[in-house]
């Protein structure tokens, strides 16, 4: 979508490629990102990068025994690990996008 007028503003396809590449390399950190979610203390270990794909689950031996407990378990480290995974995508959003402001110099936003 193209709004009238924005591409005579000083440095806008510029910004607009800055943009562009900023977030490939949120993308690029967020899928290096690893974040671990555990339960039932340490029974269970999930890891999920930072777009909250689960990379691996360890189980130790001892949550086999109850299934019902295992599958609570599961959950809790899936959503504790997500949760941490949105920490980490905020904090790139953050710090890719403070940079990226401060060079545009938008009035009031910077």
């Amino acid at each position: 979508m193209k709004l009238p007028g924005l591409d005579r503003l000083p440095g806008f396809e510029r910004a607009m490629e800055q943009m562009q590449q900023k977030q490939e390399e949120i993308k690029r950190a967020l899928e290096s990102a690893r974040c671990e979610g555990t339960a039932g203390g340490g029974m269970v270990r999930v890891t999920v990068n930072g777009l909250k794909q689960v990379v691996s689950v360890k189980l130790d031996a001892e949550a086999l025994a109850d299934k019902e407990m295992l599958e609570a378990l599961i959950v809790a480290a899936v959503n504790e690990a997500g949760r941490r995974a949105d920490d980490v995508a905020q904090q790139q959003m953050q710090q890719q996008m403070t940079g990226l402001l401060g060079n545009l110099k938008i009035p009031g936003m910077s």
